[in-house]
């Protein structure tokens, strides 16, 4: 639908000789531009910290303590393996940027981001199975 309403709006102000490759390259260009959003949008969850809106809450806050909810945060984080738990610890607990964790520990940056990716990921199951 989106390349038949570009063609409506731009075939009268081009002179087309070969219509079938015409239109192969404008349903060509559109579509590598949806890939390439889409390629934006995964960078940008990659890097993005942990908003404290989107950490879901128990149903029943008035009920949960805690200190219960900070041990099990301190249990499902000894879980985790070595490497996730050192740099989601430096880049959530101590707010440190990539480079630093880089700089700190030698992992290259697509080890970093992937072990905080995993991490977060690791950490949200264990918590959910606490519950």
């Amino acid at each position: 639908m989106d390349v038949f309403e570009k063609v409506i709006k731009v075939l009268p102000d081009h002179e087309v000789q070969n219509f079938k490759n015409w239109i192969l390259t404008i349903t060509r260009h559109h579509c590598l531009k949806l890939l390439s959003r889409g390629l934006k949008r995964e960078n940008e969850l990659i890097n993005k910290k942990i908003d404290p809106e989107s950490v879901e809450t128990p149903i029943n806050t008035d009920q949960v303590d805690e200190q219960e909810v900070f041990d099990q945060l301190e249990n499902a984080l000894e879980e985790l393996k070595a490497e996730q738990r050192k740099c989601v610890s430096l880049f959530y607990l101590q707010g440190m940027s990539y480079q630093d964790i880089e700089t700190i520990t030698g992992y290259t940056n697509k080890q970093v981001k992937s072990y905080i990716q995993n991490g977060k990921l690791n950490l949200k199951k264990k918590l959910k199975s606490y519950r």
